[in-house]
């Protein structure tokens, strides 16, 4: 396996971790990799649809993902269509664009 996120690997993810929060209440993941998993998954996620999935407080989702964009994993641009809209994608290394 290369460095870079499977979007087969991160959908399984995602399905491990939908049923482990259906049998026990928890989350089988931390944030910051939920969030990889969503990218890996979808490609780009807006702000919004971000924060809205990984469930967290508006607080906690940006603590989250300034740790994702301090270590390089996530990069942050203004929608290609609607320049108020931030959208957040998987940084070139991440997603093995190099």
């Amino acid at each position: 396996m290369t460095g870079r996120i499977d979007r087969d690997i991160c959908e399984g993810a995602l399905k491990i971790d939908r049923y482990f929060n259906s049998l026990t209440g928890l989350d089988a993941f931390r944030p910051e990799a939920k969030l990889l998993f969503h990218l890996g998954s979808k490609g780009s996620l807006s702000v919004k649809e971000a924060m809205f999935v990984s469930g967290q407080s508006y607080r906690g989702f940006y603590i989250a993902l300034g740790r994702l964009i301090d270590g390089g994993f996530v990069e942050i641009e203004s929608d290609r269509k609607d320049k108020r809209v931030r959208r957040i994608s998987l940084s070139a290394a991440a997603s093995g664009v190099e």
